[in-house]
């Protein structure tokens, strides 16, 4: 039985490179810095609403997590930050 991916007679090594190369990873990154450079003013007034939306709503998912389900007391940071963030804890 054929996958989604197989076609009629199989998998087409054709599909799987232009899979490769329209993927959306790829295209969406390049579509956007040829958008920032063909028209950059356009480009920030259709970024400027969500920009806005997520700086009034920004939070910190992981100090929210650790407060909610964490145990208060003393905390072993392995990271390479400073462990300021572990200082509103």
């Amino acid at each position: 039985m054929y996958g989604v991916r197989d076609g009629l007679f199989g998998e087409s090594p054709a599909s799987e490179a232009l899979e490769d190369e329209l993927a959306w990873e790829k295209t969406f990154a390049n579509e956007s810095k040829e958008r920032r450079k063909r028209s950059p003013l356009l480009y920030m007034a259709g970024r400027a609403p969500k920009a806005a939306v997520q700086h009034v709503t920004k939070r910190n998912k992981l100090l929210d997590f650790v407060t909610k389900n964490i145990k208060p007391g003393p905390i072993l940071d392995i990271g390479c930050a400073g462990g300021i963030l572990w200082l509103d804890v």
